[in-house]
């Protein structure tokens, strides 16, 4: 991003700290115009300009993304002294054991649901604004109804591939902006029906593209279907959405041209992939742990002409330290879309299908980029699994620190190409405790809150 694109950002953000300030000086705070919990009129968005601000609101619409997704999964690791150190409902994560007393992860992508049905109530009831600002902020709303639903499930429920029958338990669906919910929890395939129609809607109303990467385009939904169709299993749809990507722009980002010595390499203004940004607040407690560490495992993957290795890492005292946020930020795994993904799930999708020259092409083509060029040496495949088995080993090396490893753990073991147990060992400086997640295990998803059982009497999942 430019520094004009962020100094415009920045004015945008402070328009929506100036409309909450105005908020307040009629005795209602940010925070209740936000989540909309009277029926007061005051607190009742009135304007095209209060339903920009909302969706604009991005530490809240854009941060969402739910911590269990990197905790639990195996590129990062805790030392016995960090594990020991982090609060109860952190621990649980890591050792798959949760106990439900974690509301955060539940709630917060909740209330990006919540606000936008308050957008798009808002809509039906305010009659300003021109034809294309009205299209943009329904397909942003919808867009984000339908991401967060679908994070939501990652979370909460049992990996679910397009074929089944989809009857499992899925999330809880809100129909309205309202705090009483009557919903029950709607099945898988209920789930991912509607988070398939939220997003397809969302690509006829967006713009190619927007001017702040803070908010969703055409471009974005089609890279977020991508992701979706790629993780249920639909490669044939997975592939036609990264075409629609291309269509539009595909350019990748030279990464011999960043400073590898840099604290933090990659940033807005020079990461050029990046088509939506976002990230995980929730998780920033385990990332940025000073007893957090690469998984040596995944270290060991990348070799001396790889420059991701020192893009990525910097050594730290408990082992490696991740460093490659995307945007230059500091924080939780990122889960924004970025150009990258889309060239693996185009790969992805060719080697299952044996198309052996023209996959290599897109492999080879993000490796290039991640290469020292005098190192790069193009890959090879003879079979379509030796091809899937180098476009996966890629995918782990290039999506660290973006909340996709649980993601591709569940899927792959799911459909058998892979049957990977997770394991862990703690010491409390008396006993060494192990604990184990074998493939498929009941605890990838994690239990609805216990506050939210009370209050609304879901079903839980089982254990």
């Amino acid at each position: 991003m430019s520094n004009f694109k962020s100094f415009i950002l920045m004015n945008n953000k402070i328009k929506i700290g100036l409309l909450c300030l105005l908020l307040g000086t009629t005795s209602v705070s940010c925070e209740k115009f936000l989540d909309a919990k009277s029926n007061s009129s005051i607190t009742v968005p009135s304007t095209i300009r209060d339903l920009r601000a909302i969706l604009d609101h991005d530490i809240e619409m854009n941060n969402f993304y739910p911590g269990p997704l990197e905790i639990a999964a195996d590129d990062f690791l805790l030392t016995d002294v960090g594990y020991w150190s982090i609060y109860q409902e952190g621990q649980d994560a890591y050792t798959w054991n949760d106990q439900g007393i974690q509301g955060a992860w539940w709630s917060i992508p909740y209330k990006v649901i919540s606000n936008t049905n308050i957008i798009l109530e808002g809509l039906e009831r305010i009659k300003e604004g021109n034809l294309k600002e009205r299209q943009s902020i329904e397909g942003e709303a919808l867009f984000l109804r339908g991401w967060a639903l679908f994070y939501l499930a990652q979370t909460y429920c049992m990996p679910y591939t397009y074929s089944d029958a989809g009857d499992g338990l899925g999330m809880v669906i809100p129909k309205s902006s309202s705090t009483v919910i009557t919903e029950k929890r709607a099945s898988l395939k209920e789930t991912y029906t509607q988070i398939i129609a939220d997003l397809t809607k969302a690509i006829s109303l967006l713009p190619n593209q927007q001017e702040y990467v803070t908010r969703s385009s055409k471009l974005a939904a089609f890279a977020a279907m991508a992701r979706i169709y790629l993780t249920i299993g639909d490669y044939k749809n997975a592939e036609m959405m990264v075409d629609q990507v291309f269509e539009i722009r595909s350019d990748l980002l030279d990464y011999a041209t960043l400073d590898r010595k840099a604290s933090l390499p990659l940033n807005m203004d020079n990461n050029t992939e990046i088509m939506y940004t976002g990230g995980s607040s929730s998780s920033s407690f385990y990332i940025l742990n000073a007893n957090v560490y690469i998984n040596p495992e995944l270290y060991k993957l990348y070799d001396d002409g790889d420059l991701r290795k020192e893009i990525f890492f910097e050594k730290g005292k408990q082992g490696y330290k991740f460093k490659g946020f995307q945007n230059g930020e500091q924080t939780g795994f990122y889960g924004g879309l970025v150009m990258d993904e889309l060239y693996l799930i185009k790969a992805e999708c060719l080697a299952r299908k044996t198309q052996l020259t023209e996959g290599l092409s897109y492999l080879n083509k993000l490796v290039r980029n991640r290469y020292d060029k005098l190192k790069f040496v193009p890959l090879t495949a003879g079979t379509g699994k030796e091809l899937l088995d180098k476009v996966l080993l890629e995918r782990r090396k290039e999506m660290v620190c973006r909340g996709q490893r649980w993601l591709d753990i569940r899927r792959l073991n799911k459909e058998g190409t892979w049957n990977l147990t997770l394991s862990r060992s703690i010491s409390d400086g008396k006993v060494t405790h192990n604990f184990v997640l074998p493939p498929n295990d009941l605890r990838y998803a994690f239990l609805v809150p216990q506050k939210a059982m009370i209050d609304n009497k879901y079903i839980q999942n089982p254990r």
